[in-house]
C-alpha cells in the first residue's frame, strides 16, 4: 500500500519552512487574464526514491510544476487512512 503525502515541509528552521499542502485554499500562484483571478493549487505530491515531484491544478488542468530533493531538511505528512 502506497502512502499518500498530504503535507511537506521544506527548511531546516520550523519558522523558515516552505509548505506545500494538498487541496489548500490558499494558491500557490494567481494569474489574472481577461478581469479574472485563476489559482494554481498543489493537487498532488508523489514520492521517487531521491525526490519529491509537486503537481498544480490550474481550472481542470493538472501539470508537473517542480521536484524537491530528498534531504534531512525535508518533512513528508502522510495521509491516515
Amino acid at each position: 500500500m502506497a502512502n499518500t503525502i498530504r503535507r511537506l515541509c521544506i527548511g531546516k528552521e520550523v519558522k523558515e519552512r516552505f509548505v506545500y499542502s494538498i487541496d489548500s485554499i490558499k494558491p500557490i500562484h494567481q494569474e489574472y487574464a481577461n478581469g479574472k483571478t485563476i489559482g494554481y493549487y498543489v493537487c498532488d505530491i508523489v514520492e521517487k526514491d531521491d525526490r519529491y515531484e509537486i503537481y498544480v491544478k490550474k481550472g481542470n488542468e493538472i501539470q508537473h510544476w517542480k521536484d524537491e530533493m530528498k534531504n534531512e531538511f525535508s518533512h513528508p505528512e502522510y495521509q491516515l487512512d
